[in-house]
């Protein structure tokens, strides 16, 4: 599972079609969301395959 990074809070919401992770993950729609994380269906451009994209809920976003 790759988890969604970058500089700042991390937010427990992503736009679908957003780029994320230094342009690496296209985010897809929402697959699940938990009391700590939402997990979203991605787009991994650097190997072409979908991938699961982990948003923690109220962390600091780190990078991965």
């Amino acid at each position: 599972m790759a988890h969604a990074c970058g500089d700042g809070e991390a937010s427990a919401t992503l736009t679908p079609g957003a780029v994320v992770g230094n342009g690496r993950y296209t985010v897809g729609g929402e697959i699940n969301r938990g009391g700590t994380a939402v997990v979203y269906e991605g787009f991994d451009q650097a190997i072409g395959m979908r991938v699961a994209l982990k948003v923690r809920r109220g962390a600091r976003a780190r990078r991965g």
